[in-house]
């Protein structure tokens, strides 16, 4: 894998979580992070309400339907505490005088394949800052008065072959004996109905008019916004915070950051790698190795759709279909044409 491939490929792993509620535009340089980051601020704007907090465990746990905003105590951790581990969020729930479940939940917009350990690290520093609060000892001679951990993910990307529920010993192959196990339920659907599922559509419909267009400018930044209010997604945010949403959507897609230049210089570095490696020997419609091979990687990574790739190599969809099911491209593209 190139640098310049890495360096994409980190820049749409989990990253920080942000500390004010809606940030200015980025520079440069962090170009790179604008999917995760929208959706990042746009979490953050959800769920630093409380009432959105409360009905998300309320949509989690039905059974308990007498819970106020007073039972929730937020445990999100930050790296102050966590010595550079940091979750999107955690809260604790109080029954009665005892806190009765401590609940993490982690926003994925790619699939991670080892969420259930970075929840498990979570978990354990959690659970410390919990003690550290209550004033306990884990060197105590008494037993604990721990919460019952409750462990969730809210996927907003392709949930075709995703879980509804995680194992870590499953995940890493443990043995049946290994006493180490950990389970995490995915919260994958979008609705109208739930917190969790109106995040969850605001992010696909936001992806969907990313990926037809491109890019996102104020006309279709509002066509999205238009599309979640009808389909009664966040509707509350979008209403209170229309300005906000709007100007946070507009800076990370702005045309002055240059965005659709970033992708031209991913693709100028690689395809130099390709004839380095005497690899481009091109194709009869004119098309570089290393550009097809951008393409199909920033499709893979659900960074931009079949349609609007066809329409800037100027090909037909029967053509790419083509051209991907021949070597060097074929078995590349993972998505279905």
């Amino acid at each position: 894998m190139s640098n310049k491939e890495q360096m994409y490929e980190e820049a749409i792993s989990p990253n920080t979580y942000e500390d004010s509620l809606f940030k200015s535009a980025p520079d440069a340089e962090h170009n790179e992070n604008i999917r995760k980051t929208t959706y990042d601020n746009v979490f953050k704007a959800v769920f630093k309400n409380p009432q959105n907090v409360l009905k998300l465990y309320q949509q989690l746990h039905p059974e308990d339907s007498n819970k106020t905003i007073d039972d929730i105590l937020d445990q999100t951790l930050t790296t102050v505490f966590a010595a550079g581990f940091y979750n999107d969020l955690g809260f604790l729930v109080r029954d009665g005088k005892k806190y009765k479940f401590v609940i993490l939940i982690e926003a994925q917009s790619r699939w991670d394949p080892n969420i259930s350990f970075r929840l498990l690290v979570y978990l354990v520093y959690s659970y410390l800052k919990y003690l550290q609060e209550q004033g306990y000892s884990i060197h105590s001679g008494c037993i604990l008065d721990l919460p019952q951990p409750d462990l969730y993910v809210i996927f907003t990307g392709n949930s075709k072959n995703v879980p509804s529920e995680i194992s870590l010993k499953e995940t890493y192959a443990f043995d049946e004996a290994s006493p180490l196990e950990l389970k995490v339920k995915i919260l994958k659907n979008e609705s109208s109905e739930s917190i969790s599922g109106q995040y969850i559509g605001f992010c696909k419909v936001y992806n969907e008019v990313r990926k037809r267009n491109g890019k996102m400018t104020k006309a279709t930044i509002k066509e999205a916004l238009d599309i979640c209010e009808k389909k009664g997604y966040l509707v509350d945010l979008i209403k209170s915070h229309s300005v906000e949403v709007c100007n946070m959507m507009e800076h990370y897609f702005d045309a002055d950051l240059d965005y659709k230049n970033y992708l031209n210089e991913l693709k100028r570095d690689i395809k130099k790698e390709c004839l380095a490696e005497g690899e481009a020997k091109g194709i009869d419609i004119g098309i570089g190795i290393g550009e097809i091979k951008t393409y199909i990687k920033l499709i893979n990574q659900g960074v931009l759709s079949i349609d609007f790739v066809i329409s800037q190599l100027g090909i037909t969809l029967a053509q790419f279909k083509n051209l991907v099911s021949q070597p060097p491209y074929e078995g590349l593209l993972k998505n279905d044409i």
